[in-house]
């Protein structure tokens, strides 16, 4: 009873002006129909390309010359790939840990939606979607992301909808480029793919480098796992080149999640909500657009609708991401502003809740969670715990995840009554129940002054 009456609490407050949200909707609607005629008629072949996916572990900003980390490791081969790409420079991930990342990207699903959800496989993912668009999809993962686990967010596998797959515990380079190298072999003519290789290497501890020796401290196995990386993403750009392929596939390299502190020793733990932990490069690399450097606030949730809108691929009601399609075609001139979201969640009594959550727009951000009310509040340059002093700020980023949190309850009781999209959506009213559900995802792209 209680969920049902927050739920409609949830749905008196979204319906406040709703007028004006469906006004708002359908104009987002109509930009984002522009937007997409207007990269086919600069690429008009894009839809037909394949698209290959990278993505990697802990990835300590400071690190990255991309991101202007202050202690670089040298990786060419990235650094090459995002000079001729978009580099989306604050691109965030909504948590610190590695499977609650890797299943927020591959169903667009933030992690409280995903614990929400339970042991319901209701959502569609990105491999589910781009095959029913006519992709032929393949992975190739690190057997560890196989395990279902007792953790909130590790109940729905991420690699359970690829047509082929290849699990490995730490895949040699050579193995992998192998598979792949079968994958886009047997690429029927007129048949497009979707590849995702993920890279665990710099995962600490981090000890699979070979032939790359700096040290024995586990700083140094870092940086070599870094490099090691940054060789496979060059092997796998070197095999689309020898393909005949590169011009006619769309590239992606994404970190799944940040890293705050390399341990000294066992595994990696950091619980922590913040810049280092959740900041990621992103690098969309299509061939013939012009390369941009994007710092405007993305999510790792926007990576799949993204692809689908390249692809012509209808985008499933069930994504909470956004499509980058407007960062694409006008770089640091698209004026949409965002917001970011993250939570670290544990579990109770077999009960998923949130102990820390986190807000970010602009250039400010907000920590909330039952020990640290009534929350913290930093902005970018300064130090210490502003809200005392800025409580207007932190009002206005507490509303947006109040309104975030509301959304993301209402959703998952419109999942959970089956795995299709509510008949209010497909109705004789569709066009306007549509608008409504447009404009309640809206309600986190609320700007954010800095």
């Amino acid at each position: 009873m209680n969920q049902l009456l927050r739920v409609l609490a949830g749905l008196l407050v979204l319906g406040t002006g709703l007028q004006g949200q469906i006004q708002e909707a359908r104009g987002a609607l109509l930009d984002l129909s522009r937007q997409r005629q207007a990269i086919q008629k600069m690429l008009p072949a894009i839809s037909t390309w394949d698209i290959l996916l990278v993505t990697f572990d802990a990835a300590q900003g400071s690190r990255f010359a991309i991101l202007d980390g202050k202690q670089p490791e040298p990786m060419p081969n990235l650094e090459a790939l995002a000079k001729r790409s978009h580099l989306f420079t604050r691109a965030f991930s909504p948590s610190p840990h590695r499977q609650a990342s890797l299943v927020a990207l591959h169903h667009s699903l933030y992690p409280m939606t995903v614990a929400g959800l339970g042991d319901s496989s209701l959502t569609e993912s990105l491999a589910s979607a781009m095959g029913d668009g006519g992709y032929t999809t393949w992975a190739v993962f690190h057997s560890l992301l196989t395990r279902k686990t007792s953790e909130p967010v590790g109940r729905l596998d991420p690699r359970m909808d690829f047509d082929r797959r290849r699990y490995a515990n730490y895949p040699r380079l050579g193995d992998m480029l192998k598979f792949t190298s079968t994958v886009t072999e047997v690429r029927r003519s007129g048949e497009r793919f979707l590849g995702w290789v993920h890279l665990d290497f710099p995962r600490p501890p981090a000890r699979h480098h070979p032939g790359i020796s700096l040290g024995n401290s586990p700083e140094d196995h870092y940086r070599a796992a870094l490099r090691y990386t940054d060789q496979a993403i060059g092997s796998l750009m070197d095999q689309l080149r020898e393909s005949g392929r590169a011009d006619q596939t769309i590239v992606v390299v994404c970190g799944l999640y940040g890293l705050k502190e390399i341990p000294a020793g066992g595994q990696l733990v950091q619980n922590e909500l913040d810049d280092e932990t959740l900041r990621v490069p992103l690098v969309i690399h299509i061939p013939g657009l012009k390369p941009a450097r994007v710092s405007a606030l993305v999510e790792t949730v926007d990576v799949a609708p993204t692809l689908m809108d390249l692809a012509d691929v209808s985008i499933p009601w069930s994504f909470q991401g956004r499509s980058l399609l407007g960062h694409l075609l006008q770089g640091e001139h698209y004026k949409g502003n965002r917001v970011t979201f993250s939570s670290h969640l544990e579990m109770t009594q077999g009960t998923p809740h949130a102990i820390v959550e986190r807000v970010r727009g602009g250039y400010w951000t907000l920590h909330y969670g039952p020990k640290i009310k009534p929350g913290i509040l930093h902005r970018d340059g300064q130090e210490g715990n502003l809200i005392s002093t800025r409580l207007d700020k932190a009002k206005e980023l507490g509303l947006l995840l109040e309104e975030f949190q509301i959304m993301n309850e209402h959703c998952i009781w419109l999942w959970k009554q089956g795995n299709r999209v509510p008949a209010d959506l497909s109705g004789p009213d569709g066009d306007i129940a549509r608008a409504r559900f447009y404009a309640r995802r809206r309600h986190r792209t609320a700007i954010v002054t800095a």
